[in-house]
């Protein structure tokens, strides 16, 4: 396995860029938080655990929907997860 280099510099320029117009995650912090704080965020160095968790919702694919194996998944999860 390769390891993974995550540059804070890198980061910074990720939450700088969100789009306000994006919906939020399960954390429900929105995103013009995360844009306004993002030094802060970056100097704990760490990932709360509400942040490691996402909504589940299916998603019908084309055909009959009654059928259950007509669906996907598609989880909601909050911007810093996305980041990292």
């Amino acid at each position: 396995m390769s390891t993974i280099k995550i540059l804070r510099n890198d980061v910074f320029h990720a939450l700088a860029g969100l789009n306000l117009q994006k919906a939020y995650g399960p954390d429900r912090v929105p995103p013009i938080i995360l844009k306004n704080c993002a030094s802060f965020c970056l100097s704990t160095s760490t990932l709360p655990s509400c942040w490691k968790f996402a909504y589940i919702q299916l998603v019908p694919k084309k055909g009959d929907c009654s059928d259950p194996s007509k669906y996907r998944p598609m989880s909601l999860m909050s911007y810093l997860s996305k980041i990292f």
